[in-house]
């Protein structure tokens, strides 16, 4: 046991930057300490407020058809949406393939110490996303005349405790699953991105069938184990069956786990070569587009990186496309055009390539620093490929929502537009700087700079508020939402403008400073 305690221990440690508070100067320590509480907290609100929001939302339609009493199953049903989103990404990277797993399995620990350390680990994580999930939404659940009693509060806490052990094992199924499927091609890597972007398109389809327009229909389908959670609220002998139904998935599939871990990482650790190699004719090209193209074969030939900077994007697509063939939610075109700036802030802002596009760079970053190409061209290659991934699929996005919502006027859909635009950039831009402010030029694993780099932290710090501003103004300033959209393309173009003129006037030197 005092193996996995020590492994567990390490993770956590790592993960949230907590060795370099212990390990870092008087000043820095305190600097370092303060800013993750800081975060921590800001977070933690972040999330508690997403949970609140859509517990009103929930709330607000369940009432009117006096089925109030399925708001807390269905809150789990999403917390463990959330919890499946996070164990399924986190399959490909903390369960398998890690970077320190040969230092690891060289030392005298049993697979199964390891395998338990990083499934609590996850167990963890996705416990915390469900209480931040399900604490909010019981306060909503009494002011819309829930009743809560002795037996409802041991149930909520049973199910709120047991729930994320069910996603965790469907998680690990399919993000094993991929890790094979995807071991048995030459580029791996891009094979592995393919499978995890059609398994999301393939759950988002699910969750369009029907009825799908009401988002606790989608809920009540995606999460098949509903109707178990929504008696195991009512009859403890449901409560049991649901609490083992979750524990047994989660112990077979831990169990499995250990006995395929070492097959699973070797397969993924493996490298193909070819049989048939050809030296060619070599090309010149612009250090320009050498730049470019290489900054584009990083992004594929990193799952994590990749997926990490577009979800928000495809998932704005997906929504537009939505929003065209799903008839019922043109009844909300006004109040989702008002939330358009808050919308696309979170989705565009949140993890943009430049957020870590320089951290990436790593111990390597001298060589660019010897090539005849100038930091400011540098800066605007690492723009560019934000350009190409959040600013273009913006783009499409909003078109999409101009056209779901025909009824508004000609100037809200351009506005949603110019809007989608400069909140990309924007998004960009903040990232950039920050990633310069901010770099983490030494790491053992992509997925630090990438998921857990100050300057993401920061970008996605102003993307919590930038959407908690608008929306909030959104939803309680009584002004027409043509206003909404202009303060809101007018105050992302003031701060575009402000930010690159930093980006080029300070960015080199600033750079050199820090690398």
């Amino acid at each position: 046991m005092s193996n996995f305690f020590s492994l567990v221990k390490v993770q956590f440690l790592s993960y949230f930057g907590i060795n370099k508070v212990l390990h870092s100067g008087k000043k820095s320590k305190t600097i370092r300490t303060f800013g993750a509480l800081l975060f921590a907290l800001i977070f933690t609100s972040a999330f508690g407020f997403i949970g609140y929001v859509y517990s009103e939302m929930f709330a607000t339609s369940l009432s009117l058809t006096g089925e109030i009493y399925k708001l807390i199953p269905l809150m789990v049903g999403m917390s463990s949406l959330v919890a499946f989103a996070f164990s399924f990404y986190a399959s490909s990277s903390a369960i398998y393939g890690f970077k320190d797993y040969e230092m690891i399995s060289a030392m005298p620990v049993k697979t199964h110490t390891v395998v338990l350390s990083k499934v609590f680990f996850s167990y963890v994580a996705d416990l915390l996303f469900t209480l931040l999930i399900i604490i909010p939404s019981l306060f909503v659940y009494k002011n819309y005349g829930g009743v809560i009693d002795g037996y409802f509060i041991i149930s909520t806490l049973i199910i709120s405790i047991v729930s994320p052990f069910f996603p965790f094992a469907l998680s690990t199924v399919i993000g094993a699953l991929v890790t094979f499927i995807s071991s048995r091609f030459k580029r791996k890597n891009l094979a592995q991105i393919i499978l995890l972007v059609l398994i999301m398109v393939g759950f988002f389809a699910l969750s369009m069938l029907e009825d799908a327009g009401l988002m606790n229909k989608a809920i009540e389908k995606i999460y098949f184990i509903f109707p178990l959670c929504l008696k195991a609220f009512s009859s403890i002998t449901d409560l049991v069956w649901f609490s083992l139904a979750c524990i047994s998935s989660a112990t077979v599939v831990t169990v499995l786990t250990c006995l395929t871990y070492r097959k699973m990482n070797t397969l993924l650790s493996a490298r193909k070569k070819s049989a048939n190699f050809k030296l060619k004719q070599l090309k010149i090209n612009s250090p320009t587009r050498v730049l470019l193209v290489r900054e584009l074969k990083r992004l594929t030939s990193a799952p994590t990186y990749l997926l990490n900077t577009v979800m928000g994007a495809f998932f704005t697509i997906v929504a537009g496309v939505s929003f065209i063939f799903v008839p019922s939610l043109s009844l909300l075109s006004d109040l989702f055009i008002r939330l358009v700036p808050a919308i696309f802030g979170f989705m565009f802002m949140l993890a943009p390539t430049t957020s870590c596009s320089l951290s990436i760079e790593g111990e390597t970053f001298w060589i660019i620093k010897t090539m005849p190409v100038s930091i400011k061209k540098l800066i605007n290659v690492k723009l560019s490929v934000n350009l190409i991934l959040g600013v273009i699929p913006a783009f499409i996005s909003s078109i999409l929502f101009a056209v779901a919502f025909n009824g508004v006027s000609i100037w809200c859909s351009i506005l949603v537009v110019l809007c989608a635009l400069s909140i990309s950039l924007l998004g960009g831009n903040l990232g950039m700087i920050f990633n310069i402010l901010l770099p983490m030029m030494k790491w053992d694993n992509i997925n630090k700079p990438v998921k857990q780099g100050g300057a993401l932290l920061l970008t996605m710090l102003c993307a919590f508020v930038f959407a908690g501003l608008f929306g909030v103004g959104a939803i309680y300033l009584k002004i027409a939402t043509f206003w909404i959209l202009f303060i809101a393309f007018s105050f992302t173009i003031v701060l575009n403008v402000v930010v690159y003129l930093l980006l080029m006037t300070k960015g080199e030197k600033l750079i050199n400073q820090k690398t």
